[in-house]
Formats: C-alpha cells, sequence, structure tokens
C-alpha cells in the first residue's frame, strides 16, 4: 500500500466526489438529500481515500470506496429495517391495557361483510398502495413479500407502511 503525501480535495474534486456519493445513495434506494448519509458516505470515502490518497489516480480507489459506502448502507438500510419493524409489527400488541395483537384487529376473510366493505372503502380513500399492503397483510405476507410483489423501492415501502399504519390507527377510533 503506497502512502502518498496528503493533500487538499480541490473544489471540483469535492464536487466529484458528493456526486459519487449521491449516485450510491439513489442506486441503493435511499434519497439522495439524506444529509446523515451524506456525511457517513463522505467519512467513508475519507478513511479510504486516507489510506491510499495514490489509488484513486487510475488505481482501484474508487471501486474501493464504493465497496465501503455500500457495505456502509446496507448496514444502515438492515437497522432501519429492523428498528421499523420493532415498532411497527402487527404482531405486538395494541396497547399495554390491549394485549391483543394488531394483527387480530383486521377482519378475517370470512368476517362482517358490512364491516369489510367499510374497511376496504375507507382505505381506498387512502389510496391504492395502502389497499395493495393491507391486502398483502391480511393474506398474510410479509413486507418484503409485499415489496417483491408489487417491485416497490425501500422508500415506497416504508412511506406506505407508515401511511397504513396510521390510517388503520385513525380506524380504529372511529
Amino acid at each position: 500500500m503506497s502512502r502518498g503525501k496528503m493533500r487538499n480535495v480541490s473544489p471540483q474534486e469535492q464536487e466529484r466526489i458528493a456526486r459519487f456519493i449521491r449516485e450510491i445513495l439513489l442506486e441503493m434506494g435511499f434519497r439522495a438529500d439524506d444529509e446523515d448519509l451524506f456525511q457517513s458516505g463522505w467519512t467513508e470515502f475519507l478513511e479510504v481515500y486516507r489510506r491510499d490518497p495514490d489509488a484513486f489516480s487510475g488505481g482501484p480507489g474508487w471501486e474501493r470506496a464504493r465497496r465501503r459506502i455500500e457495505e456502509m448502507l446496507t448496514a444502515e438500510k438492515r437497522n432501519r429495517y429492523r428498528r421499523r419493524y420493532a415498532q411497527d409489527s402487527l404482531d405486538q400488541p395494541v396497547s399495554r391495557e390491549v394485549p391483543v395483537p394488531r394483527m387480530e384487529l383486521l377482519p378475517s376473510a370470512h368476517g362482517d361483510f358490512q364491516n369489510i366493505v367499510c374497511l376496504w372503502d375507507y382505505l381506498w380513500h387512502h389510496g391504492a398502495d395502502a389497499c395493495r399492503m393491507a391486502r398483502g397483510f391480511m393474506g398474510r405476507e410479509t413486507l418484503a413479500e409485499i415489496q417483491w410483489d408489487y417491485q416497490w423501492d425501500s422508500e415506497r415501502v416504508l412511506r406506505t407502511f407508515a401511511e397504513l399504519h396510521g390510517c388503520m390507527q385513525e380506524y380504529q377510533r372511529i
């Protein structure tokens, strides 16, 4: 590993690195304007750059940096999914006072016809994605299966899940 002399990064190089990081964010399903992940990407890039700055002049530096940033983002995606699933799992109880799993509050396939019509009408007013996700959950599909079925990116799955979660909480209050 060569230890080239560290130099300051020019404004043009900074812009190129910023575009490089934002492209990776988008490729991996994150928003390009997520500043926390953008800064973490810079940190990973600079770690690689400090180890071997000469590798960025026709060497493997850019690919090493890409790998490090992708590894960091993959870990972050897993962490976000785990946190999200732990907070909003349909297997969790409704509350401390109501120890019934949220899943049991969804109507069964053989439930009351009038109630199921009302529920679907209510969901339809919240958008087609919310209806599709609810239908998947009622069919006992997981978030990953729903994402695969509809070919949604992670952001759309999480946005739809949050929307469905909110509208189901509102529906319970009605």
